[in-house]
């Protein structure tokens, strides 16, 4: 889908918009691989700064909030079920290294491990709070600066430019995650 058709989806949905691209952002939390950065450069366009980027805050924090109550709740069987083999066996790598120290590096500098690293932090049973406070703080932190950076770009270098740029960006963000998954490599050094 192209950012024109996504741009021109999410504007018809008038007010009901945001609520939908919080529940796909939501949504692909949840789903690994899935991830909705395709529709950042789009939902920039639709909402501008600032609340483009709270959308999608209160989307991938939901999810992960999500993520890590049904690890938590359910345990590995239903985690398999919605991220598969790959998914657990890289959650539970994230495991054996999980704590406070490795929840923050992972969050400031892994976006594409963000649903599998909630999960994890489920699995362990990592204190909800601590969870919550890092998870939402570095996401605020990232998503922010992700936003602020594809905005000023967006006025700068204009519409064509920064669309292809921001695919080209969004695969290369998506195609790092795969790899990981598949090659099942995952590190905090």
């Amino acid at each position: 889908m192209s950012p024109e058709k996504i741009i021109v989806f999410l504007q018809s949905l008038g007010f009901l918009g945001p609520a939908t691209y919080v529940l796909i952002v939501f949504a692909a939390t949840v789903i690994s691989p899935l991830t909705s950065v395709f529709f950042w450069p789009a939902v920039l366009v639709v909402w501008g700064f600032p609340a483009a980027p709270i959308y999608t805050i209160l989307g991938s924090v939901g999810g992960a909030v999500a993520n890590y109550w049904i690890a938590r709740k359910f345990g590995r069987p239903v985690i398999k079920k919605v991220i598969g083999k790959k998914g657990v066996d890289l959650v539970d790598k994230i495991s054996l290294e999980a704590g406070i120290r490795t929840l923050i590096i992972l969050r400031l500098f892994s976006n594409t491990l963000f649903d599998y690293i909630s999960y994890a932090a489920g699995l362990i049973k990592m204190n909800f709070f601590p969870y919550f406070l890092i998870t939402g703080f570095f996401s605020v932190v990232y998503i922010f600066v992700a936003f602020l950076i594809m905005d000023r770009a967006l006025n700068i270098i204009g519409a064509p430019i920064y669309f292809a740029s921001g695919f080209i960006l969004a695969g290369i963000s998506i195609l790092v995650g795969y790899l990981r998954v598949k090659n099942n490599k995952v590190s905090t050094s």
